[in-house]
């Protein structure tokens, strides 16, 4: 993130509702030139700082939740789907949010 890389494409490519079986949806939004997570189910958002290739740097508005690494999945040059983690004493699985809109 320190290293202030350009993203790939613009940020409002990274926008948009993306839906997980198990979880169900989120939203990405861009904010004050921030892309955040808005999640259905937890009363939190998350802050996405763009690190190099398709991955960013996830910082929880909960604490617990941790910083976590988010890779992106480019397919035909659009954003196709997003992979979320935590502390792994709350979840121990990662969680792929694929991009619906």
């Amino acid at each position: 993130v320190a290293k202030k890389n350009p993203p790939p494409m613009d940020l409002k490519y990274f926008t948009g509702k993306y839906h997980n079986m198990a979880y169900g949806d989120i939203e990405v939004k861009l904010e004050n030139k921030q892309l955040v997570i808005h999640f259905q189910h937890h009363n939190m958002t998350a802050t996405l700082h763009y690190m190099d290739d398709v991955n960013f740097l996830c910082t929880n508005s909960d604490p617990e939740f941790a910083i976590k690494e988010v890779p992106f999945v480019l397919e035909e040059g659009k954003v196709k789907q997003m992979t979320l983690t935590c502390n792994e004493f709350i979840e121990c699985m990662p969680y792929d949010f694929v991009k619906v809109e």
